[in-house]
């Protein structure tokens, strides 16, 4: 599903069931894809992307992966990528599904010159799913 600017918002990946060859035995899983800047957004360590994230609508700010249990896109920290922009629409930075940070540092002519991490929680502290 795309929308009026062309982004792709939701993908549906449908799974067979076991015993037919059509989707409607199986089950189904939608991945959403959000373009807009929602400063509630939560994920982001205290007081982070407040400073950082410029509002550009049009860039990709979150991917949100299906819940395993519904297969619908799942606004758990587990399921979602998080991504920042500064001023020019470059993407600065990117907030894993466990709540790792990657920072984008750039040279003068905004060339990547390092990705560095600058956050990482406690291991115990995020759950992970078990692969699929």
């Amino acid at each position: 599903m795309f929308d009026a600017a062309g982004n792709q918002v939701k993908r549906t990946a449908h799974v067979r069931g076991s015993g037919g060859t059509g989707s409607s035995e199986g089950t189904s899983q939608t991945t959403a894809f959000v373009y807009t800047w929602a400063p509630s957004t939560s994920g982001w360590p205290s007081g982070w992307a407040a400073r950082t994230v410029v509002p550009l609508n049009g860039r990709l700010y979150e991917t949100q992966f299906p819940d395993p249990t519904t297969g619908l896109p799942s606004s758990a920290d587990i399921d979602r990528v998080l991504m920042a922009y500064n001023a020019v629409g470059e993407q600065v930075a990117t907030r894993d599904q466990r709540g790792v940070v990657h920072e984008s540092v750039r040279d003068n002519a905004g060339r990547l010159v390092a990705d560095k991490v600058t956050a990482f929680p406690a291991a115990r502290s995020v759950p992970m799913r078990p692969p699929r």
